[in-house]
């Protein structure tokens, strides 16, 4: 008689089999858990820098935005004062017209006198604007050629001592030698120290001095240093916006000879765009001073 399987071996069986299944049902959510967990935390990773980038992207676009509405703004401001600044010497001179037709002989010089002043002044501030739009917008090819900076020095002031005698100031230029030939563009330079000594004289009272020298730099044997001084000093507020554009320091006009207010900025363009150079302003104890640092070659 065939035996049958024992019922309690069975039940055992069958016990440790649910035991197994139960264990590797048990299992598998496990490891699908630990696998959701490791997928949320990659995820959470990747939000956290999409959402880093997207806030950068848009402190980036706020930037962007800010320096657009400060752009425009200069723009605004720029176009005003062009503006203004080209209808003062037109209504003096339609005033002087005016004047003139009914002016007695003794009178007429004078008005004629107001009309050629305002005349001069409308045409330096086309040419200064004319200038700076060219240097903003493409850069004029240099010609370099090479120069004895203490000779064409001479040469270039020479022009200015009978206006520094006229308002008795007294105007010197000194050299220190040794100091190495420039390669440079000459008409450049020209436009530079022209505007500076100009200015100089402009701003310096009677009995003052302006002193022109040059020399080689001391920490930098490819440089030469070109100062124009003058006795003015220039108020510390005052200096920090003397290169902008139409800035005019208050009241120091000595001659009242006026001016278009973009000498200052044009120059400062002129010496880092076309000279390859740095341009300083130091006012202390009576004195103000524009330092010029030239490259002794400048042919990019």
């Amino acid at each position: 008689m065939k035996q049958l399987p024992s019922l309690t071996k069975k039940a055992h069986d069958n016990d440790e089999y649910f035991l197994q299944n139960q264990d590797c049902a048990k299992s598998e959510p496990m490891k699908d858990e630990e696998k959701t967990k490791d997928q949320l935390i990659e995820e959470l990773r990747g939000l956290r820098q999409h959402l880093a980038a997207m806030e950068f992207g848009a402190q980036e676009h706020l930037q962007q935005m800010q320096d657009l509405e400060r752009l425009n703004q200069l723009k605004d401001d720029f176009l005003d004062t062009v503006s203004h600044e080209l209808r003062t010497p037109l209504a003096n001179m339609t005033m002087a017209i005016q004047l003139l037709k009914n002016a007695s002989e003794n009178r007429k010089a004078d008005y004629l006198g107001i009309l050629e002043r305002e005349c001069l002044r409308e045409s330096r501030l086309i040419k200064d604007l004319l200038e700076l739009q060219e240097l903003a917008s493409r850069p004029r090819q240099r010609m370099c050629e090479v120069i004895d900076l203490g000779e064409w020095l001479h040469h270039r002031i020479e022009p200015f001592r009978h206006q520094a005698e006229k308002f008795q100031q007294e105007l010197t230029l000194h050299v220190q030698v040794p100091i190495p030939k420039l390669t440079i563009d000459s008409r450049s330079l020209d436009r530079v120290v022209t505007e500076l000594v100009d200015n100089a004289c402009k701003h310096t009272v009677a009995c003052g001095h302006i002193a022109v020298e040059a020399e080689s730099s001391e920490t930098d044997a490819q440089s030469v240093l070109v100062t124009i001084s003058n006795t003015v000093e220039i108020p510390m507020g005052e200096q920090v916006r003397i290169f902008d554009k139409f800035y005019r320091i208050p009241s120091s006009d000595a001659w009242s000879r006026g001016g278009t207010g973009l000498g200052l900025a044009l120059v400062k363009r002129v010496v880092v765009e076309r000279l390859g150079g740095e341009i300083t302003v130091f006012s202390q104890q009576g004195w103000t001073t524009f330092e010029l640092k030239l490259p002794v070659s400048f042919t990019l």
